[in-house]
Protein backbone atom coordinates (compact mmCIF):
# COMPACT_ATOMS: atom_id res chain seq x y z
CA UNK A 1 0.00 0.00 0.00
CA UNK A 2 1.54 3.51 -1.09
CA UNK A 3 1.74 5.96 1.55
CA UNK A 4 -0.57 9.32 1.04
CA UNK A 5 1.86 11.78 0.91
CA UNK A 6 1.04 15.06 0.32
CA UNK A 7 2.56 16.29 -3.21
CA UNK A 8 3.88 12.84 -4.50
CA UNK A 9 4.65 12.23 -8.28
CA UNK A 10 3.88 8.91 -9.27
CA UNK A 11 1.45 9.54 -11.74
CA UNK A 12 3.86 11.91 -13.19
CA UNK A 13 7.05 10.35 -13.41
CA UNK A 14 7.61 9.88 -17.39
CA UNK A 15 6.80 13.34 -17.88
CA UNK A 16 9.68 14.44 -15.65
CA UNK A 17 11.86 12.86 -17.29
CA UNK A 18 10.75 13.66 -20.72
CA UNK A 19 11.01 17.34 -19.76
CA UNK A 20 14.59 16.95 -17.93
CA UNK A 21 15.87 14.87 -21.20
CA UNK A 22 14.04 17.40 -23.22
CA UNK A 23 16.16 20.25 -21.67
CA UNK A 24 19.42 18.78 -20.46
CA UNK A 25 19.88 16.08 -23.34
CA UNK A 26 19.14 12.73 -23.61
CA UNK A 27 22.58 10.73 -21.74
CA UNK A 28 22.03 9.79 -18.25
CA UNK A 29 23.90 11.96 -15.89
CA UNK A 30 24.02 13.05 -12.40
CA UNK A 31 20.78 14.83 -10.74
CA UNK A 32 20.14 15.33 -7.28
CA UNK A 33 16.17 15.18 -6.02
CA UNK A 34 16.43 17.85 -3.28
CA UNK A 35 12.99 17.30 -1.78
CA UNK A 36 12.77 13.87 -2.40
CA UNK A 37 9.50 12.70 0.05
CA UNK A 38 9.10 8.88 -0.30
CA UNK A 39 11.82 8.46 -3.17
CA UNK A 40 9.54 7.72 -6.06
CA UNK A 41 11.20 10.08 -8.30
CA UNK A 42 14.43 9.42 -6.89
CA UNK A 43 13.47 5.90 -7.63
CA UNK A 44 12.84 6.59 -11.42
CA UNK A 45 16.10 8.32 -12.26
CA UNK A 46 17.29 5.72 -11.14
CA UNK A 47 15.11 3.33 -13.38
CA UNK A 48 15.93 5.10 -16.76
CA UNK A 49 19.87 5.79 -15.96
CA UNK A 50 20.49 8.56 -13.58
CA UNK A 51 23.51 8.76 -10.67
CA UNK A 52 21.10 10.21 -7.82
CA UNK A 53 21.71 12.25 -5.04
CA UNK A 54 18.04 12.13 -2.38
CA UNK A 55 17.83 14.46 0.39
CA UNK A 56 14.68 15.22 2.65
CA UNK A 57 14.53 16.88 5.88
CA UNK A 58 11.90 13.70 7.74
CA UNK A 59 14.60 10.53 8.04
CA UNK A 60 11.38 8.31 7.00
CA UNK A 61 11.26 10.04 3.98
CA UNK A 62 15.03 9.46 3.33
CA UNK A 63 15.04 5.82 4.33
CA UNK A 64 12.32 5.25 1.79
CA UNK A 65 14.85 6.58 -0.69
CA UNK A 66 17.23 4.94 0.42
CA UNK A 67 15.85 1.75 0.11
CA UNK A 68 15.17 2.30 -3.23
CA UNK A 69 18.56 3.59 -4.58
CA UNK A 70 20.82 1.56 -2.31
CA UNK A 71 19.39 -1.94 -3.39
CA UNK A 72 19.40 -3.26 -6.72
CA UNK A 73 16.82 -6.02 -6.40
CA UNK A 74 16.37 -8.04 -3.11
CA UNK A 75 19.52 -7.61 -0.70
CA UNK A 76 21.56 -10.76 0.71
CA UNK A 77 21.13 -9.99 4.86
CA UNK A 78 24.48 -12.14 5.08
CA UNK A 79 25.20 -10.40 8.64
CA UNK A 80 21.82 -11.98 10.00
CA UNK A 81 20.65 -15.34 8.53
CA UNK A 82 22.51 -17.30 11.13
CA UNK A 83 20.31 -15.63 13.63
CA UNK A 84 17.15 -16.55 12.28
CA UNK A 85 15.81 -19.67 14.14
CA UNK A 86 15.73 -22.74 11.57
CA UNK A 87 11.96 -23.69 12.61
CA UNK A 88 10.81 -19.46 11.44
CA UNK A 89 12.48 -19.87 7.84
CA UNK A 90 9.78 -21.28 4.91
CA UNK A 91 9.77 -24.91 3.84
CA UNK A 92 10.12 -24.38 0.31
CA UNK A 93 12.83 -22.28 -1.07
CA UNK A 94 12.85 -18.89 -0.50
CA UNK A 95 15.19 -15.88 -0.61
CA UNK A 96 16.98 -14.39 2.03
CA UNK A 97 14.65 -11.40 2.28
CA UNK A 98 11.67 -13.35 2.28
CA UNK A 99 13.15 -15.18 5.53
CA UNK A 100 13.84 -12.28 7.30
CA UNK A 101 10.34 -10.47 6.59
CA UNK A 102 8.62 -14.33 7.93
CA UNK A 103 10.98 -13.93 11.13
CA UNK A 104 10.00 -10.28 11.62
CA UNK A 105 6.28 -11.36 11.45
CA UNK A 106 6.63 -14.53 13.64
CA UNK A 107 7.70 -11.75 16.92
CA UNK A 108 5.04 -11.40 19.81
CA UNK A 109 3.83 -8.02 20.96
CA UNK A 110 6.14 -6.00 23.50
CA UNK A 111 5.12 -3.26 25.73
CA UNK A 112 7.27 -0.62 24.11
CA UNK A 113 7.29 3.44 23.02
CA UNK A 114 4.37 2.92 20.15
CA UNK A 115 1.77 0.52 22.48
CA UNK A 116 2.17 2.96 25.12
CA UNK A 117 1.88 6.53 23.01
CA UNK A 118 -0.24 5.24 20.00
CA UNK A 119 -2.83 2.91 20.89
CA UNK A 120 -5.81 2.38 23.61
CA UNK A 121 -3.45 1.33 25.90
CA UNK A 122 -2.07 5.30 26.23
CA UNK A 123 -5.24 5.47 28.41
CA UNK A 124 -2.71 4.17 31.25
CA UNK A 125 -0.09 5.83 30.26
CA UNK A 126 -1.04 9.62 29.14
CA UNK A 127 -4.43 9.67 30.60
CA UNK A 128 -5.99 10.20 26.63
CA UNK A 129 -7.24 6.78 24.86
CA UNK A 130 -5.02 7.04 21.32
CA UNK A 131 -6.50 4.50 18.59
CA UNK A 132 -3.82 5.25 15.60
CA UNK A 133 -3.13 1.39 16.05
CA UNK A 134 -4.48 -1.22 17.49
CA UNK A 135 -2.94 -2.79 20.92
CA UNK A 136 -1.88 -6.02 18.79
CA UNK A 137 0.01 -4.00 16.00
CA UNK A 138 1.59 -1.20 17.83
CA UNK A 139 3.00 -3.76 20.24
CA UNK A 140 4.54 -5.71 17.13
CA UNK A 141 5.67 -2.41 15.51
CA UNK A 142 7.80 -2.00 19.10
CA UNK A 143 9.27 -5.58 18.42
CA UNK A 144 10.08 -5.36 15.14
CA UNK A 145 11.51 -1.62 15.63
CA UNK A 146 13.49 -3.18 17.96
CA UNK A 147 14.95 -5.99 16.28
CA UNK A 148 16.14 -4.09 13.69
CA UNK A 149 17.76 -1.70 16.09
CA UNK A 150 19.44 -4.87 17.37
CA UNK A 151 20.70 -6.39 13.80
CA UNK A 152 22.10 -2.54 12.94
CA UNK A 153 25.53 -3.67 13.59
CA UNK A 154 25.20 -6.58 10.60
CA UNK A 155 23.01 -4.56 8.04
CA UNK A 156 24.46 -2.70 5.33
CA UNK A 157 22.92 0.80 4.41
CA UNK A 158 21.10 -1.33 2.25
CA UNK A 159 19.30 -3.56 4.35
CA UNK A 160 18.36 -1.52 7.11
CA UNK A 161 16.78 0.86 4.89
CA UNK A 162 14.81 -1.69 3.19
CA UNK A 163 13.60 -3.42 6.53
CA UNK A 164 12.64 -0.16 7.80
CA UNK A 165 11.03 1.04 4.73
CA UNK A 166 9.00 -2.70 5.48
CA UNK A 167 7.88 -1.73 8.90
CA UNK A 168 6.60 2.31 7.80
CA UNK A 169 4.47 1.19 5.12
CA UNK A 170 3.34 -2.06 7.08
CA UNK A 171 2.53 0.35 9.96
CA UNK A 172 0.72 2.97 7.62
CA UNK A 173 -0.93 -0.13 5.77
CA UNK A 174 -3.25 -0.86 9.16
CA UNK A 175 -3.20 2.94 10.30
CA UNK A 176 -6.52 4.38 12.04
CA UNK A 177 -6.17 7.71 10.18
CA UNK A 178 -7.93 9.65 7.55
CA UNK A 179 -4.21 10.38 5.58
CA UNK A 180 -2.06 11.70 7.86
CA UNK A 181 -1.04 11.70 11.20
CA UNK A 182 -2.34 14.71 12.72
CA UNK A 183 -4.95 12.96 14.36
CA UNK A 184 -6.66 9.12 14.75
CA UNK A 185 -10.23 8.33 13.97
CA UNK A 186 -12.77 7.81 16.78
CA UNK A 187 -13.87 4.18 15.16
CA UNK A 188 -11.68 1.86 14.17
CA UNK A 189 -11.76 1.60 10.01
CA UNK A 190 -11.46 -1.98 8.69
CA UNK A 191 -7.88 -1.90 7.61
CA UNK A 192 -6.64 -0.55 10.78
CA UNK A 193 -7.94 -4.09 12.34
CA UNK A 194 -6.10 -6.08 9.85
CA UNK A 195 -3.03 -7.76 11.51
CA UNK A 196 0.44 -5.95 10.90
CA UNK A 197 2.15 -7.76 8.02
CA UNK A 198 5.49 -6.66 6.61
CA UNK A 199 5.53 -7.55 2.68
CA UNK A 200 8.00 -8.24 0.41
CA UNK A 201 9.04 -5.12 -1.55
CA UNK A 202 10.80 -4.89 -5.24
CA UNK A 203 13.60 -2.27 -4.91
CA UNK A 204 14.03 -0.47 -7.91
CA UNK A 205 16.66 -2.19 -10.39
CA UNK A 206 18.72 0.31 -12.47
CA UNK A 207 21.79 2.87 -12.68
CA UNK A 208 24.86 1.27 -9.97
CA UNK A 209 25.51 4.96 -8.85
CA UNK A 210 26.76 5.21 -7.23
CA UNK A 211 24.31 6.84 -5.43
CA UNK A 212 23.88 8.94 -2.20
CA UNK A 213 21.12 9.46 0.29
CA UNK A 214 20.81 12.31 2.94
CA UNK A 215 18.73 13.69 5.53
CA UNK A 216 19.34 17.66 5.55
CA UNK A 217 17.79 21.26 5.24
CA UNK A 218 17.65 21.50 1.33
CA UNK A 219 19.80 24.63 1.77
CA UNK A 220 22.25 23.82 3.85
CA UNK A 221 22.86 20.36 1.47
CA UNK A 222 22.73 22.39 -2.11
CA UNK A 223 26.39 23.87 -1.77
CA UNK A 224 28.03 20.35 -0.53
CA UNK A 225 27.03 18.54 -3.89
CA UNK A 226 28.37 18.55 -6.98
CA UNK A 227 25.91 17.29 -9.43
CA UNK A 228 24.88 18.10 -13.31
CA UNK A 229 21.00 18.55 -13.02
CA UNK A 230 19.53 19.30 -9.48
CA UNK A 231 15.23 18.47 -9.81
CA UNK A 232 13.30 20.73 -6.87
CA UNK A 233 9.96 20.03 -5.59
CA UNK A 234 9.80 21.81 -2.96
CA UNK A 235 6.58 21.35 0.06
CA UNK A 236 3.53 22.90 -0.82
CA UNK A 237 2.29 24.34 2.51
CA UNK A 238 3.68 26.49 5.25
CA UNK A 239 4.02 23.97 7.49
CA UNK A 240 6.53 21.44 7.83
CA UNK A 241 5.49 17.78 6.94
CA UNK A 242 6.85 16.21 10.18
CA UNK A 243 3.83 17.11 12.19
CA UNK A 244 1.25 15.12 9.77
CA UNK A 245 3.81 12.36 9.58
CA UNK A 246 5.30 12.24 13.37
CA UNK A 247 4.61 8.93 14.37
CA UNK A 248 6.41 7.32 10.86
CA UNK A 249 9.60 9.46 11.76
CA UNK A 250 9.30 8.20 15.22
CA UNK A 251 9.45 4.28 13.94
CA UNK A 252 12.19 5.25 11.21
CA UNK A 253 14.44 7.39 14.41
CA UNK A 254 13.98 5.00 16.76
CA UNK A 255 13.87 7.77 19.41
CA UNK A 256 11.07 7.27 21.64
CA UNK A 257 10.41 11.06 22.77
CA UNK A 258 9.79 11.01 26.03
CA UNK A 259 9.55 14.88 26.65
CA UNK A 260 6.16 14.25 23.71
CA UNK A 261 3.12 15.80 25.76
CA UNK A 262 -0.07 13.81 26.71
CA UNK A 263 -2.74 16.17 25.33
CA UNK A 264 -1.80 18.32 22.20
CA UNK A 265 -3.99 20.24 20.06
CA UNK A 266 -2.91 19.69 16.38
CA UNK A 267 -1.17 23.43 15.76
CA UNK A 268 0.98 22.36 19.24
CA UNK A 269 1.67 19.32 17.63
CA UNK A 270 2.90 21.35 14.18
CA UNK A 271 5.31 23.68 16.84
CA UNK A 272 6.61 21.08 18.92
CA UNK A 273 7.49 19.20 15.90
CA UNK A 274 9.02 22.09 13.94
CA UNK A 275 10.99 22.94 16.93
CA UNK A 276 12.11 19.40 18.03
CA UNK A 277 13.40 19.34 13.86
CA UNK A 278 15.07 22.52 14.61
CA UNK A 279 13.05 24.33 11.65
CA UNK A 280 10.76 26.62 12.76
CA UNK A 281 8.69 28.07 9.92
CA UNK A 282 9.35 31.54 8.98
CA UNK A 283 5.79 33.23 7.82
CA UNK A 284 5.62 33.57 4.37
CA UNK A 285 8.60 31.05 3.22
CA UNK A 286 6.52 28.08 1.80
CA UNK A 287 9.28 27.32 -0.65
CA UNK A 288 12.89 26.86 0.12
CA UNK A 289 13.69 25.88 -3.49
CA UNK A 290 14.58 29.71 -4.52
CA UNK A 291 17.02 29.77 -1.46
CA UNK A 292 18.80 26.43 -2.26
CA UNK A 293 19.12 25.62 -6.08
CA UNK A 294 21.31 28.96 -6.38
CA UNK A 295 23.77 27.84 -3.72
CA UNK A 296 23.87 24.07 -5.40
CA UNK A 297 27.03 23.18 -7.81
CA UNK A 298 25.25 22.38 -11.02
CA UNK A 299 24.85 23.05 -14.71
CA UNK A 300 20.95 22.40 -15.01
Amino acid sequence: MAIEFLGHKRSLLDFIVHVIRRETGSKPSTIADLFCGTGAVAAHFKKVGYQVTANDHLNWCSISAAAELFNDGAPAFDGIMSLIEPTKRRLFESSAYEEVLDFLNTLAPVDGFILRNYSPASIKFCGVKRMYFTEENAGRIDAIRARIKKWEPRLTAGEKALLLSDLIHAANAVSNIAGTYGCYLKYWKPRALQPLLLNVASPTRGSKGPHHVFCQDANELAPQIETSIVYADPPYTKRQYAAYYHILETISLGDEREDFPTRISLPELHRFVELSHGQPREKGNTCAAPKAVPNARLRY
